[in-house]
């Protein structure tokens, strides 16, 4: 009977162990790479004007989630690579904004800021603005790769933002890179008491000032029919005189200095040229114990504030953007080699259309004179109860209450958010105003604000916007919110142990780090909230 069972067991593979052809692979490397501001739809429109070994060959070759949607509504840059490195909501990892307001302080907290850190940089070291990734309460995927397999694992962070580079590396990682406003690179003595040789020698040959003398002008005659030309919502640079093509950076830099470089295409080589010395540098994926790099495109997210994401500038920006991961992907296969790294690509959040062209085209949006209503607001307040300025703070969509005068006075809480809501709810920019510890909370879009809620941190009440409206710029746009033009983005999974295929299941960015810790066989220790994206080849 024995001998049947057996028989069996071997007929169906029952108990036995994957022959090597079926085992998946594990890559020496993994590379997060986050397009700052991309929306979905960006892979779709500019799809024609794509080359075969960008965009397009991520797609062809790899695992697409096309319904991959941020669970919180914050939608911001610093929340955004937080969830992603740390798999899970800003109500877990308390990145809550890119910045909170500190009400005993009575100032605005930077999402980074540590002032026990010192910024070190080509120019000497800053102590005044130091960041670090205190702030996260959570670990993140680097940190996981670190407690796993130890300090032979390397874990870096690089991106022109600091927020960005930092929260990309986590604690335990050996140095976040990013670009400071003189155009250099820079680290936190967090990580490094100096920078590298390497880097200083990066630094000594231009770092991102050796484009100051470029000309960004159209990489194509024509762009997709839904692009608009020079338009006049758009930001115009000191300078410059009209908005549209050509840029001549010798000027702008001049009267703007270097961060204007940071609006155009070459900021994105840049970033793309120090990533890939930082793979030669730290050896990385050269042996059998896995690294890991977060990279961050930030330029994207310059350029489409300044012009939207219907622009010429936007178009121009990702058709060059294709070419770059081209040239990334083709260094990796040379570097690592193609069957020894995966990689993923999303971003942290979107955009919504730039309110002069909704207005241009009769679609509804447009802008909130939030701060003329909020100056409102605290003086109804004070007319009622009898004290200035109990709305402390506005930012990010979010009012900070004094609430320690509210204490001290013994202020009726209950009433003050009537007022608040009653005055704020009566303008028709202004969808609801979301009590943040949930008394008011119901349905879907309350429940993604109540996910990017982290107590001590955010703000009393949070001020959701009609779709389409965004805060009162002059020109530009900004995200913030929990449409999908700002939730919605690209997921793309590539390489090593990945198969190629589209997946229409609806996924979250906080799923990217739980699952590459699955296909890699570790055990995070704490935070990951995210459940496994579906489809891939995880090896159980």
């Amino acid at each position: 009977m024995m001998k049947y069972i057996w028989l069996i067991l071997i007929v169906f593979g029952i108990g036995c162990s994957p022959s090597p052809e079926e085992e998946v692979l594990k890559p020496k490397l993994v590379i997060g790479f986050v397009v700052d501001q991309m929306r979905y739809d960006l892979l779709h429109r500019f799809e024609t004007e794509f080359g075969e070994g960008g965009f397009k060959r991520l797609q062809r070759e790899g695992l697409l989630f096309s319904n991959c949607r941020y669970d919180y509504a914050q939608t911001l840059t610093g929340p955004g690579h937080a969830s992603i490195a740390a798999g899970a909501p800003p109500s877990v990892h308390g990145i809550a904004a890119n910045g909170w307001f500190d009400v005993q302080k009575m100032e605005e907290i930077y999402a980074v800021y540590d002032p026990e850190a010192v910024v070190v940089g080509f120019e000497g070291r800053d102590s005044v603005n130091g960041v670090s990734p205190v702030n996260l309460k959570t670990e993140t995927i680097g940190d996981v790769f670190k407690s796993s397999y130890g300090p032979e694992s390397k874990v870096l962070g690089v991106s022109l933002k600091d927020r960005a580079s930092i929260l990309s590396a986590g604690r335990s990682a050996d140095a976040a890179f990013w670009i400071r406003s003189s155009g250099y690179w820079a680290t936190s003595d967090f990580y490094l008491e100096e920078l590298p040789s390497w880097v200083q020698d990066w630094n000594e040959g231009g770092a991102l000032r050796k484009y100051e003398n470029e000309v960004w002008d159209r990489a194509m005659e024509s762009y997709p029919s839904t692009t608009d030309k020079e338009v006049g919502y758009e930001r115009v640079f000191i300078g410059q005189g009209h908005p549209g093509f050509p840029k001549n950076y010798a000027d702008l830099v001049q009267k703007n200095g270097y961060p204007v470089l940071a609006v155009s295409p070459f900021g994105n080589t840049e970033i793309i040229d120090f990533g890939m010395e930082t793979i030669r540098q730290y050896s990385l994926g050269k042996d059998e114990i896995p690294d890991y790099l977060g990279l961050s495109i930030s330029c994207t997210d310059k350029i489409g504030h300044a012009y939207g994401p219907y622009s010429e500038e936007i178009a121009d920006t990702y058709i060059r953007l294709d070419k770059e991961i081209e040239r990334f992907l083709n260094f990796l296969d040379q570097e690592i080699g193609k069957d020894d790294y995966t990689f993923f690509l999303t971003a942290d959040h979107g955009i919504a259309n730039i309110p002069g062209r909704i207005d241009s085209v009769n679609n509804g949006g447009g802008k909130v004179p939030i701060k003329k209503y909020f100056d409102t607001l605290n003086m109804i307040l004070e007319k009622q109860f009898g004290d200035s300025n109990i709305a402390a703070y506005y930012h990010d969509e979010q009012i900070w209450m004094d609430m320690w005068k509210i204490y001290e006075k013994g202020l009726d809480m209950e009433q003050i958010s009537l007022t608040v809501l009653d005055y704020l709810e009566s303008k028709p920019e202004i969808r609801k105003v979301i009590i943040t510890d949930g008394l008011n909370a119901d349905g879907e879009l309350d429940a993604l604000v109540l996910n990017g809620i982290y107590k001590g941190r955010s703000g009393q009440y949070f001020v959701l916007y009609e779709p389409g409206f965004v805060e009162s710029w002059q020109t530009g746009v900004d995200h913030g919110s929990p449409y999908d033009y700002d939730r919605h983005i690209p997921l793309i999974f590539y390489g090593s142990g990945i198969h190629n295929g589209v997946s229409k299941e609806n996924v979250a960015p906080t799923q990217i780090t739980p699952s590459i810790a699955r296909l890699l066989g570790i055990e995070p220790q704490n935070g990951f909230k995210g459940e496994f994206l579906p489809d891939l080849n995880y090896s159980e």
